[in-house]
């Protein structure tokens, strides 16, 4: 097993790591996770054991195998390999005997060793994002007292292969009695923009410790432009918003309406958005042009046409995810079409009578997989294949499965489908 502790051997001063250096954590094996090679004859956890524990299938395309694994939850397979291996992250069952803790798990042969603590994924637990073929962002919202070092609070790179930390970003994150700094960036014409927590809510403003005027707020989701020169932000008075740190400027994008979900195309050039319009009773899909927003014009009450969008709205529509920098999966009821937002055009993707509950899109291979609410539990989609969908049968044998998560690793060869408690 290449993942193994290295204790340090020399103590260093007590202090904050600085970035870039190396942290290594502790492993241990981890004998509470069983494998399981999925067959016709194969015995599954029963829907009692899986609406309690819940499990992970991996899928192997090359073999078409599929494999469960008990005994751990949450698992986010690294986009590459290691040695030729796949590698994932997961977590101990949350009502297990011991802790909550993270595990790394290893396929071909399977191994599963334990790190002391749970690592908090950035990005949340159903996107696990990676920093390298082996190496996942996690974030720590707070400093943390790690042995003789203190983390500060930031973004790290922790390599599954290594079992080592770097501070990737520091964020600078002050605690008073009424106010919680979660992020601060530099800005063209301020000392500092801080994203602020109070009482309850947040709130971008001018200031280090927050304490200047507010730039934008209540804020919910927000998240920044690949090049990190803008945050895109949902409010919860309605509105989309969008900041130039560099130019200090802020676009209101649209007149009041619920915002379901905004994201930035791979390139920052486009922002696709869904939204649902409370005047007219209708949902579009939206796709701005980033580098035009001053000529975004939303019409007055009861119109539906919005100018200086990148390409006509889409009609009782919602945005799922970007595929590529040019094309964005959306799609109604389960209607899934793929839109080529350059051209306008829309490809029909999936046609299915049967709803679909979660989707998973692979890069490199282009392909899609989706779980169904009734019937086969996953399907493939081969997205530049003429032959379309297929199941995975042997999925099929456990009609109890039902599936929240499902994310492609190892360069698109290996899928993790993930049960989980009370989603059986």
């Amino acid at each position: 097993m290449a993942v193994t502790a290295t204790p340090a051997a020399v103590a260093t001063p007590r202090g904050p790591c600085q970035v870039g250096e190396p942290i290594h954590l502790d492993v241990v094996p981890y004998d509470g996770a069983t494998l399981t090679e999925v067959t016709a004859e194969a015995v599954l956890p029963d829907r009692d054991t899986l609406d309690r524990e819940g499990g992970s299938f991996v899928w192997d395309r090359e073999s078409d195998g599929l494999q469960f694994i008990e005994g751990v939850q949450y698992l986010f397979l690294a986009s590459g390999l290691v040695d030729g291996r796949p590698i994932g992250i997961a977590f101990t069952p949350i009502d297990g005997p011991e802790p909550l803790r993270s595990v790394v798990v290893r396929f071909d042969p399977f191994e599963v060793v334990a790190l002391p603590l749970a690592l908090n994924v950035g990005g949340g637990a159903l996107d696990a994002p990676w920093a390298g073929p082996s190496s996942v962002t996690i974030s720590f919202w707070q400093a943390t007292e790690w042995g003789d070092r203190i983390l500060p609070a930031g973004d790290y790179a922790f390599d599954l292969e290594t079992a080592t930390l770097r501070l990737m970003r520091g964020t600078l994150r002050g605690i008073s009695s009424v106010r919680v700094v979660e992020e601060v960036w530099p800005s063209g014409t301020s000392e500092r923009v801080a994203m602020v927590l109070q009482n309850g809510r947040r709130s971008l403003n001018h200031g280090v410790g927050g304490a200047g005027e507010e730039i934008a707020g209540p804020v919910e989701p927000w998240t920044l432009s690949p090049d990190g020169s803008r945050l895109l932000m949902v409010g919860n008075r309605s509105q989309l918003v969008v900041y130039d740190l560099r130019l200090d400027r802020r676009w209101v994008l649209g007149r009041p309406a619920e915002y379901g979900a905004a994201e930035w195309s791979p390139d920052g050039r486009y922002i696709a958005a869904t939204v649902f319009d409370t005047f007219e009773d209708t949902t579009q899909a939206l796709v701005f042009d980033a580098g035009n927003l001053d000529a975004v014009a939303f019409p007055d009450f009861g119109v539906s046409a919005v100018a200086g969008l990148a390409l006509p709205p889409l009609e009782d529509a919602w945005t799922w995810r970007w595929r590529n920098a040019t094309e964005l999966f959306t799609g109604t009821g389960s209607t899934l079409l793929l839109l080529d937002v350059e051209t306008g055009e829309l490809r029909t993707v999936l046609d299915d009578r049967e709803p679909y509950d979660t989707l998973a899109s692979d890069e490199t291979t282009s392909t899609l997989a989706l779980s169904r609410l009734r019937g086969t539990p996953a399907s493939i989609l081969e997205l530049d294949e003429a032959a379309g969908w297929f199941d995975i049968p042997l999925l099929a044998a456990s009609p109890q499965v039902g599936l929240f998560d499902m994310n492609w690793g190892g360069v698109g060869q290996w899928l993790a489908l993930n049960t989980t408690p009370g989603r059986s």
